[in-house]
Formats: structure tokens, C-alpha cells, sequence
């Protein structure tokens, strides 16, 4: 991501489209850019979709302990197949709102991005905690370093909302 936006940025290329996503490949890929990019997205997507569904239902089943498997019949574990239909038809009506896939995508990854510190600070609170890892939790010096890269990821979250919304904050 850091050398896309890099390589983009640098060059004031906007990506708007799939089309400006693949123009972007040219100088890599030639002639060919617009194959290169459209079997990456293809098998991106082929990829992302089944797993985001699946990760969406596992996470609904947790939360409200719920049976959750995919080697379960539908018989024994309804609501989780329910929970992943469910999944399914809210991607297909962001779909249907009409935002485009890069909008979604840059969208997507900024606000994964900004969870990034949130994440890691409770990931280090939890591994810290014998009540929850016991005789597993980490130590002084992961526990350390572990917060130290949570207090860096903040401070570029912190950066790129500074010179996102403040006027002039570049």
C-alpha cells in the first residue's frame, strides 16, 4: 500500500476508476496493464468475497454463541448460515448503491488503518492478561515492543488525520 500510494502520490496520478487503477500498471506492465490489473481484481475478489462472508458469520456466531461452522449441515447450524447470507446480501447492496469498487477500496482501507492502534493496543492488553492467556501471557520486553509499534501505528493514524483535515496541514 505504502508504495502504490507512494508511486501514485508522488506523481498526482488520482484513482477514481478501475480504468485509472490499470493506467497506473503501464509503466510495469506495458501494454498488458489493463490484463494485469483485471486478473489481479478478478482473483482478488474471488478470494475476498467467500472469506470476508465467512469471517462476518464466524464473528455474528461468536458473539451471540451461536453453532458456527462450515462443516455443519444448515440443519445444525442455522443461524450461522443465516449470518452468512446475511453477509452476502449487504455486500450486494453497496453493490447496488453504485459506489464504485476503488471508492470502496480506499475507503475500506483507511478505516482498517485507523482501527489498526485500537486493535493493537486491545491484542496487547489481552496477551498481557492471565486471566485470559494464563501461563501464556508475553513478557516485559514483547509487551514493550508491542506498544511501542501500537504508539507508532497512532502517530501515523494521528499524521495522515492532521494532514487530511486540517487546511493546509501538509
Amino acid at each position: 500500500m505504502i508504495t502504490t500510494g507512494a508511486t501514485l502520490g508522488i506523481h498526482h496520478h488520482p484513482v477514481q476508476t478501475a480504468q485509472d487503477a490499470a493506467a497506473a500498471l503501464a509503466p510495469l506492465a506495458g501494454r498488458f496493464a489493463s490484463l494485469v490489473f483485471g486478473v489481479g481484481l478478478l482473483a482478488s475478489a474471488l478470494l475476498a468475497v467467500p472469506v470476508l462472508a465467512d469471517t462476518s458469520a464466524y464473528v455474528m456466531a461468536e458473539a451471540f454463541g451461536w453453532r458456527s461452522s462450515l462443516h455443519r449441515p444448515f440443519q445444525e447450524a442455522p443461524k450461522f448460515y443465516l449470518a452468512l447470507l446475511l453477509s452476502l446480501l449487504v455486500a450486494l447492496g453497496i453493490m447496488l448503491l453504485g459506489i464504485g469498487p476503488i471508492q470502496l477500496l480506499v475507503i475500506s482501507s483507511i478505516a482498517g488503518g485507523l482501527a489498526t492502534p485500537i486493535t493493537l493496543i486491545l491484542m496487547m492488553l489481552i496477551a498481557r492478561n492471565p486471566q485470559v492467556m494464563g501461563n501464556y501471557r508475553i513478557g516485559r520486553r514483547l509487551t514493550l515492543g508491542g506498544f511501542a509499534v501500537a504508539a507508532v501505528a497512532t502517530a501515523a493514524c494521528l499524521l495522515y488525520l492532521w494532514q487530511t483535515l486540517v487546511p493546509g496541514g501538509q
